[in-house]
């Protein structure tokens, strides 16, 4: 029923063009019965600014957990020796990561818009790094009884992440 409700609003919104299936190019951020609130046309969306967004994490991440910042501590509190942390499979780890950043980068450019400033999107990349992302994983690091030293490592790098992808997607129309 839903489904035909929306596909019905959907063929409106397309002015009376009639479509056979659902126009996924559009996200109904709420569906009530005759009540539709469409958030955007992801076709608009920057996707080259997304791409280099996602590839901010790594610059980010390449810093961050290195031996110039904080990799020394991240690696003591997890009480990993450089040769453990070579050990893993670089491939799945890098493209898995470079995967989850773009799908991040994906989901923080729709949060802020096709009209978003600079300063909203410092802003948007903040609250969410701190406000969503950072306080999720305190939870998780509370009950996996991790060190606050290691919380406020990875905390950090989140909301400095979150808040430099922000200003990208943000600033780059």
């Amino acid at each position: 029923m839903q489904i035909d409700i929306l596909k019905h609003y959907i063929e409106d919104f397309n002015f009376g063009k009639k479509k056979s299936t659902l126009n996924f190019q559009y996200i109904c951020l709420l569906c009530i019965p005759n009540q539709y609130f469409i958030l955007m046309d992801l076709s608009a969306l920057n996707y080259p600014a997304i791409i280099v967004a996602a590839l901010s994490c790594f610059i980010i991440g390449g810093l961050w957990y290195s031996s110039i910042l904080f990799g020394n501590a991240w690696m003591k509190e997890n009480g990993f020796t450089k040769d453990k942390t070579r050990q893993g499979n670089m491939l799945k780890i890098f493209l898995g990561s470079f995967m989850l950043s773009l799908i991040i980068a994906f989901n923080l450019a729709a949060f802020i818009g096709t009209e978003g400033t600079l300063m909203f999107g410092l802003f948007a990349g903040f609250a969410a790094g701190a406000g969503w992302v950072a306080t999720a994983f305190g939870i998780v690091f509370l009950f996996e009884q991790k060190t606050f030293r290691l919380f406020l490592i990875h905390a950090g790098y989140l909301i400095v992440t979150f808040t430099i992808m922000g200003g990208i997607l943000g600033a780059w129309h």
